[in-house]
């Protein structure tokens, strides 16, 4: 693809206009494995930034999948770490084996 068609798509999925789908149990699945970055040189990431990139793109349909993603993960990582802590404090006051 070149950076002209490439640059159309970009618009046209900022707009929302894409034809893609992505169900809520989808979502859920991305939400607790995290989607991933390119491990390597992107062209699409350095062209048109990390959230628009090609990657991005194939996973959500529109911008607002992404956003709602976005939020879902930041709400489970955080709710991990305060289930991860509680955990800790827990295991801290547990009386010792006599």
């Amino acid at each position: 693809m070149d950076e002209i068609d490439e640059t159309q798509e970009v618009e046209q999925w900022m707009e929302g206009n894409t034809e893609g789908s992505l169900t809520t149990e989808e979502l859920l699945e991305l939400v607790v494995r995290g989607h991933g970055v390119c491990e390597h040189y992107c062209c699409s990431r350095a062209n048109y930034g990390q959230e628009k990139c090609t990657c991005v793109r194939s996973m959500f349909p529109t911008p607002k999948h992404y956003e709602l993603y976005k939020q879902a993960r930041d709400y489970y990582i955080k709710n991990i770490a305060i289930q991860k802590v509680a955990e800790l404090i827990g295991k801290a006051h547990a009386p010792a084996c006599e």
